[in-house]
């Protein structure tokens, strides 16, 4: 407690003094002349035009200006991206508010925290779409692991991102977040082609094509990545020394095609990763996690009439993940269907209405053998937004779902969106979601000889999560600002509890609650610069009054970057506070501690040098963990040990990019 104490008289109060002096010229009454600028006057000096006057999907499955969207949305776009550098999904999530990136000694890179909850490396409390489109699997609930490692960024053309439920349009596992990835599409786009390298012997390989036409649109990349990995000592749970590369293969394609009425969706990845084992144990085999992903989806929208349209989805989800030295493999195949009808009933009612199915299959083989399944969970939900007056809205939404093995639940939204005027906005809200337990908690058994490890629990129930969201937030022809109190109370929770002979079993174990403060903002200042800043603070209890969760209380990010035609550079600071140890635990690595992790991204257009007729070429250079931090994490997972390393050193990256 006083060490969290000192990082708030250290890093709080500084950095939301900061936050809040970078926003100054929004408290200001915008003059007659600001006004009358022509939409984005401002930020095409800049070419980031896509950060302001943003409208986002995620939040109601159609276009709507974020201000009035009825959920606390972060948005990043392509330019913020190529601004600050990424070099995975992973890369640009932790940009993001609130947001904490980790993994464990079997899923290396594997979760994305939102909000402070984590209790698992399955990431099965955020969903990912495509497009609007869910990429989950069913026998995890959420190997998330090689899609952050493995999509490629040149794809994106916007992450949108819930934080907080997103059930009730979404399904399992919207539960504390909701992650949008938009893609780009030919139009305005150019083929490139990218190589880079980099320390650990980092190598990226990618080719993209892109074009469009009045009947047609589409883009592709084909992305080869990869390291020989990064070293590092730890020390296992019986005491034993030794040391291992963290490196990972990747081989991805992706792909967008629009023709009429009718979009396309496709991701396909296979990647490597080393890790550990299923327990931090140095005299287990080495070994690679392997894992094939495959997404398809294929969207056909229809106009009924001037004011609705009915939207059809079929909906494809492949996952095999398998250890070669343990003869464990998981697969899953699911199919989704899924219909929408939306429109406006009058000029102040909005309203959508759906359903979907979905048939789910797969096993886990060999040694931990969860008996193939078959399970078909079904949802109906609709939701509404009725504007009072200029200024007001309500909006209202619920859904009956059925979990295969469940007699059903009823979950809602309830939201009040108040326009203070032209440029501030209030939301407050309330929302609902679920997550339903997946086979492998209910049906696994990994044995090691008569030493069971971990063994399923046929009578879960799912989990349930209400939250409360109040914001302050703004939205001018230059800057954005949000200022959010959240409160979450998540309820039946599917924890793993120890069992004879030191192993664990899952169980509905009790509740939980999390709150926090968010502050953040993005400011596009005259001349080329531009800034994004957050500072985000939660804590939270269970039932039996302790901290359920070692997530660090204070995350501080803040990035400034410069873009003129020929050259950009982009700096990015993200401070993580002082992880909670992990109780019980013995001490035999580094103890987790607070740092920073700055990036530095450079790209400079060499075109003229190297004598190009047509098209451009870049030369990229990018530095992340610039302090050389050492970065542990407390084993949250097994809690055998009290930390292990989650990133390298610091790490030099140099490349080229030829646009055509």
């Amino acid at each position: 407690m006083i060490k969290s104490i000192k990082c708030l008289h250290r890093f709080l109060l500084p950095a939301i003094i900061v936050c809040i002096l970078q926003q100054t010229i929004l408290i200001a009454k915008p003059n007659a002349d600001e006004l009358d600028k022509p939409k984005h006057s401002v930020l095409l000096q800049f070419s980031l035009n896509e950060l302001m006057d943003i409208e986002v999907e995620v939040t109601s499955k159609r276009l709507e200006p974020i201000q009035n969207a009825p959920g606390v949305v972060t948005v990043i776009s392509k330019e913020e991206i190529e601004l600050f550098g990424a070099r995975n999904l992973f890369d640009v999530l932790n940009k993001m508010p609130n947001v904490y990136g980790s993994g464990s000694y079997l899923f290396p890179n594997s979760v994305v925290s939102v909000r402070g909850d984590l209790d698992s490396h399955v990431d099965n409390r955020v969903l990912i779409l495509i497009n609007g489109r869910p990429l989950r699997d069913s026998n995890f609930g959420g190997q998330n692991f090689s899609i952050y490692r493995s999509y490629p960024v040149t794809m994106i053309e916007r992450v949108e991102m819930i934080r907080g439920p997103g059930s009730v349009l979404y399904g399992s596992n919207a539960f504390t977040g909701v992650i949008n990835i938009i893609t780009k599409n030919g139009n305005n786009e150019h083929n490139q082609f990218k190589l880079s390298g980099g320390s650990h012997g980092n190598y990226i390989f990618e080719s993209s094509i892109r074009k469009s036409t009045d009947n047609y649109d589409y883009i592709g990349v084909v992305n080869i990545s990869g390291e020989d990995g990064w070293e590092f000592n730890a020390t296992d749970f019986t005491g034993s020394t030794d040391h291992q590369r963290r490196g990972f293969e990747s081989g991805t394609v992706t792909a967008n095609f629009k023709i009429g009425t009718f979009a396309f969706d496709f991701f396909g990845s296979k990647t490597k990763t080393d890790n550990i084992g299923i327990l931090p144990l140095w005299s287990l085999p080495g070994q690679k996690l392997n894992s094939e992903r495959l997404f398809g989806n294929m969207t056909h929208n229809q106009k009924l009439s001037d004011n609705w349209t009915l939207s059809s989805n079929v909906t494809v989800n492949y996952m095999d993940t398998w250890w070669a030295a343990e003869s464990i493999e998981h697969k899953s195949t699911d199919i989704l269907g899924e219909m929408t009808i939306m429109g406006n009933v009058s000029d102040n009612l909005d309203f959508l209405t759906g359903v979907s199915i979905e048939h789910q299959s797969g096993s886990t083989l060999n040694n931990s053998p969860v008996p193939k399944y078959r399970r078909l969970p079904l949802r109906i939900y609709s939701e509404a937004g009725y504007k009072l007056n200029d200024q007001i809205k309500l909006i209202g939404g619920l859904q009956w779902n059925k979990p295969e093995d469940d007699d059903g639940d009823i979950l809602n939204r309830l939201g009040l969106i108040i326009n203070l005027n032209r440029f501030w906005s209030l939301k407050f809200l309330r929302g609902e979601a679920y997550r339903a337990p997946n086979p492998t908690e209910t049906d696994i058994l990994v044995r090691n000889g008569n030493f069971t490890i971990l063994s399923g629990n046929s009578a879960l129930e799912p989990e349930k999560i209400t939250t409360y969201d109040a914001q302050l937030y703004y939205q001018g022809e230059s800057a954005q600002f949000g200022l959010t109190y959240f409160d979450s109370k998540l309820e039946n929770l599917i924890v793993r509890v120890p069992t004879e002979g030191n192993g664990q079993s899952f169980n509905n174990g009790g509740n939980s609650d999390f709150w926090g403060l968010e502050i953040e903002g993005k400011y596009n200042f005259p001349h080329g610069l531009f800034s994004s800043s957050s500072v985000t603070y939660q804590d939270s209890r269970d039932s039996f009054g302790t901290r359920p969760s070692v997530v660090p209380h204070l995350m501080i990010k803040f990035g400034i970057g410069y873009k003129n035609r020929k050259f950009s550079l982009g700096v990015f600071d993200t401070y993580i506070s002082d992880p909670e140890p992990i109780a019980g635990a013995p001490q035999l690595n580094l103890a987790p501690d607070g740092y920073h992790w700055i990036t530095v991204n450079c790209k400079y257009d060499i075109t003229d040098w190297i004598g190009l007729k047509k098209g451009n070429a870049k030369f990229t250079l990018q530095v992340t963990n610039l302090l050389d931090k050492d970065v542990n994490h407390p084993d949250w997972n097994g809690r055998l040990i009290n930390s292990l390393p989650q990133d390298s050193g610091i790490t030099v990256y140099s490349g080229f990019e030829f646009n055509f």
